[in-house]
């Protein structure tokens, strides 16, 4: 089979990784997604030709109205394509494995913030896809200590969970668990009642005792041996799991996805990691960094490939690209953002001063790399 552009490639990918649970095409996603290229006639234009060489080489099947997507189909071509080149690309790049234990009723959204945030970084593993039809799910539980790490989601229903609780007393088998277990505490107010965990797994242990003192039939006596089994290593590792948890620093929630993504690419297992891959991590630190402002200024001044002038006098602040009118600052706050701007880029080496007095500015390379690549971002998000 022959190879296709990078280009198309990624659009495979992206059509393949955007879809319902029932295997059909995300047709709100592409609606979105081409609203959004509406602003870039040069990248929608890329984009519809790739689209236009996934089906020359039957790889899709794409049905058109009002210029977006209406119906949208991978055939066996597709399929066959992504699993020869893009799936096994992807495997021998993400040498990280990270699973993923959580309570489906409490921790779904923030396992696939996880999974979305550690995309192209590592191997997300977790149930949905983790488990084939009819595949073993204590098999699946025990694989947590075959991973490099285990990012366990914490509510007050994960810590009343059997299967979670197993996950987690099976990777604490391992000499080396508390380095590999990364919590993310979504419900704080499980501080200070670490006695309270201990005693309800405890009670459940007493209770289960109880109740196979009056079962009989061979299937019975199996299916309460086996939670008997469960519920035993649980209470044997809880007290250490949660004296664990919380002595850590553990940081606040709206910062986890962060941490995680930083623990993956700095793992021995990510030493190896691509430039391209590094270049998008870096890309979302410089965003952290710069308010919206600063980013549409540096990519209207990329665009423009013009001069930043800055200029403060007794007549005030203005701001404003080299040859174009000037914008006065109304207020305080305005000159405040504007400085922020100039300071935030400066010092994260996208512009450098070009004049004595501080006033002109020009980007850098790097400057125009960033500006480029924050530019498409923003037309896909």
């Amino acid at each position: 089979m022959e190879k296709i552009s990078s280009g198309a490639e990624q659009l495979l990918l992206d059509i393949i990784t955007h879809r319902s649970a029932n295997g059909a095409c995300d047709l709100d996603y592409w609606e979105k997604r081409f609203e959004k290229l509406e602003s870039d006639f040069n990248l929608e234009v890329q984009v519809r030709s790739q689209f236009g060489t996934l089906e020359r080489k039957e790889m899709i099947n794409v049905q058109w109205g009002d210029d977006v997507p209406t119906e949208l189909y991978i055939l066996d071509r597709g399929f066959e394509y992504y699993e020869k080149f893009i799936q096994k690309g992807q495997q021998q790049m993400f040498d990280v494995k990270v699973f993923v234990s959580y309570n489906q009723k409490t921790g779904s959204e923030f396992a696939d913030a996880i999974e979305k945030k550690l995309e192209g970084k590592a191997t997300v593993i977790r149930d949905k896809s983790g488990i084939t039809p009819w595949g073993s799910i204590t098999k699946f539980m025990n694989s947590i200590r075959e991973q490099d790490f285990a990012v366990a989601v914490i509510t007050d229903a994960y810590l009343k969970s059997q299967p979670c609780m197993f996950e987690i007393a099976t990777m604490m088998r391992e000499h080396d668990w508390q380095k590999r277990i990364i919590p993310a505490v979504l419900e704080t107010d499980i501080y200070g009642r670490k006695l309270e965990y201990a005693e309800y797994w405890s009670k459940l242990k007493v209770e289960l005792e109880e109740k196979a003192k009056n079962v009989s039939g061979l299937a019975s006596v199996q299916a309460l041996a086996h939670d008997a089994d469960q519920i035993s290593k649980i209470c044997s590792e809880i007290s250490s799991f949660l004296t664990f948890v919380l002595d850590r620093n553990n940081p606040p929630i709206y910062t986890v996805l962060d941490e995680i993504e930083k623990r993956v690419l700095t793992s021995a297992g990510n030493q190896g990691i691509s430039q391209e891959l590094m270049k998008k991590t870096e890309v979302f630190r410089v965003r952290e960094a710069l308010s919206d402002f600063a980013q549409k200024l540096l990519i209207k001044a990329a665009k423009a490939q013009k001069f930043i002038i800055c200029m403060h006098d007794m007549s005030g602040f203005s701001l404003g690209l080299d040859g174009e009118d000037y914008q006065r600052a109304i207020n305080d706050r305005e000159v405040a953002l504007w400085k922020d701007a100039i300071e935030k880029m400066t010092e994260l080496k996208l512009i450098e001063q070009a004049d004595k007095k501080g006033q002109i500015f020009r980007l850098t390379q790097r400057g125009y790399d960033i500006a480029d690549r924050i530019e498409v971002e923003l037309l896909l998000e």
